[in-house]
């Protein structure tokens, strides 16, 4: 048995209205990758067992551009015939909402310098929900798109582990 996965990355995901001279040629290439994807799909040889999408499914973190994401994604499994459960969705630093971005959040991020201090304000759960509260938006995309049964994403839950099992097959 084969295993095959999807990866996607940068999407950039924007309101068209406030970036406007990228609308045209993102809307293309979105449209040519998910045919060319569907394409691949369809002459089975390579169906995709699961997704990835890895950082920066937005461009500035906007609830609007969630919203793209959402129809781009849900065309994505139509066309591929996998459920959300086969869908991973990382942020990147496109993500995050900069305007949440405290002056506390700054100063511990910029005291990271090492491997001991990201474990030590990632073990520190004040540390971790300040430096983890600029994902807001993305949370809240995830929350209402994925559902925290298939995945979720707060203070607690900001990485997951997670058994694809029966890759044989696919929904």
């Amino acid at each position: 048995n084969n295993i095959t996965w999807l990866h996607i990355s940068d999407l950039h995901f924007s309101n068209h209205d406030l970036r406007p001279s990228q609308a045209f040629d993102s809307d293309i290439i979105l449209q040519k990758l998910l045919e060319d994807i569907e394409a691949y799909a369809q002459s089975k040889s390579l169906q995709p067992n699961f997704i990835i999408v890895s950082g920066d499914i937005a461009f500035s973190s906007k609830p609007e551009e969630y919203n793209l994401a959402r129809g781009f994604f849900d065309r994505l499994l139509e066309i591929t015939h996998l459920s959300k459960d086969r869908l991973f969705i990382v942020p990147g630093n496109h993500d995050v909402d900069r305007k949440l971005i405290t002056p506390g959040a700054s100063l511990i991020a910029n005291g990271i310098n090492s491997r001991e201090s990201i474990n030590e304000i990632l073990a520190n759960d004040a540390d971790r929900a300040l430096i983890l509260q600029r994902f807001a938006n993305y949370k809240q995309f995830i929350e209402e798109y994925m559902g925290n049964e298939i995945l979720s994403f707060d203070n607690n839950n900001y990485y997951y582990v997670k058994p694809v099992n029966n890759v044989s097959g696919y929904n």
